[in-house]
């Protein structure tokens, strides 16, 4: 457990982010793309993906 901890801690710190902060998070304003790749992930976007979704939500 306690590597896990440590592991969540550092992708917190990493990425400003954690899974507790998903209550937080507005669905009704969120671009969803389903991407069989991956997991389930809950990280700030990209700068492809920030303007894919400025262009997006510009019309």
């Amino acid at each position: 457990m306690i590597v896990r901890l440590a592991y969540r801690q550092s992708k917190i710190a990493k990425r400003g982010l954690s899974f507790e902060r998903v209550v937080e998070f507005d669905f009704e304003t969120a671009t969803i793309k389903e991407d069989l790749r991956r997991a389930i992930s809950f990280r700030k976007a990209n700068k492809r993906e920030v303007r894919h979704y400025e262009q997006e939500t510009q019309s």
